[in-house]
């Protein structure tokens, strides 16, 4: 691949000690909104906003739900559920190589204080959820059946919760970002998408051609420490057909690990903006 340049990037912030060169080829080697109904600064709602949230009756963040449901493969797939207020988006989360739905809790948490509702997954072979072990997966094909517990969420937030289509947002960490990104070019009404460390190419999932399939609002987030999955997204900036296609850069850490700590906080407050305009612009949440 070449040297990412020239493209449309934003956020101040920089992939988790080389975990993401370590997935690579194949190989396993918050906006919240004011009380006039206009986007804020993002963060979770505390202290002085608490109490007069608390004082005008004003509903918190929802509290988290453990929730499962079956693909159409026949898998039980578990899940964490955290209901957003009235109108608002719902982002359905796939997690990366080996781990599970509670690192999305940090992310899910800030949602919540913004009004927004989550959905993170254990994908199958991972965590509560059922099939073989990921550990057993043999190829692309395996991984890409993820894309049916995703189906099945959707189906699921339809069906259980009266969410529709168009106010779900899928958003991904490291592999589970390519695959995010290849369940939404597949299925209808996906407004945009939300990747944290894609790969160019995670255990034979790949980017660049779910990105050109997909050519709807793309959110990419890279670490300057994480070179793979820095300069894939800069790559796939290129290749990104929708003009709200926007790239953000944090100061290090891979997947959910970029909201961690102080040296990523404004890459954090970029990432929850953007999403908050994004869900704005496209419908998917009261502008």
């Amino acid at each position: 691949m070449a040297q990412g340049v020239g493209v449309r990037e934003a956020g101040g912030a920089q992939e988790d000690e080389g975990q993401g060169q370590r997935l690579h080829a194949g190989r396993i080697a918050p906006g919240r909104r004011s009380l006039k109904g206009r986007w804020a600064r993002p963060g979770a709602v505390t202290g002085p906003l608490l109490f007069w949230a608390l004082l005008l009756g004003l509903p918190g963040p929802a509290a988290a739900e453990r929730v499962g449901f079956k693909t159409a493969d026949g898998l039980s797939i578990a899940a964490e559920w955290r209901a957003p207020r009235r109108g608002q988006p719902v982002f359905v989360l796939l997690h990366g190589l080996g781990a599970g739905r509670g690192e999305w809790k940090a992310f899910a948490a800030r949602a919540a204080a913004a009004g927004w509702g989550s959905l993170a997954l254990d994908m199958r072979g991972h965590g509560d959820s059922g099939g073989p072990p990921y550990t057993a997966f043999r190829g692309p094909e395996d991984w890409l059946r993820v894309e049916a517990d995703a189906a099945a969420a959707l189906e699921w937030l339809a069906s259980a919760r009266h969410v529709a289509r168009e106010r779900v947002v899928l958003g991904g960490a490291s592999i589970g970002a390519n695959l995010a990104l290849r369940a939404a070019a597949d299925l209808p009404r996906i407004r945009f998408v939300m990747l944290l460390s894609p790969g160019w190419n995670y255990q034979g999932v790949t980017l660049p051609d779910a990105v050109a399939a997909y050519g709807k609002p793309i959110v990419f987030a890279a670490a300057a420490d994480d070179p793979y999955a820095l300069k894939s997204s800069q790559e796939a900036m290129r290749i990104a057909k929708s003009p709200a296609a926007v790239f953000l850069r944090a100061a290090k850490g891979h997947g959910v690990r970029m909201l961690e700590g102080a040296e990523n906080k404004p890459f954090a407050e970029a990432l929850f903006k953007a999403l908050a305009e994004r869900a704005a612009s496209e419908g998917v949440a009261p502008k």
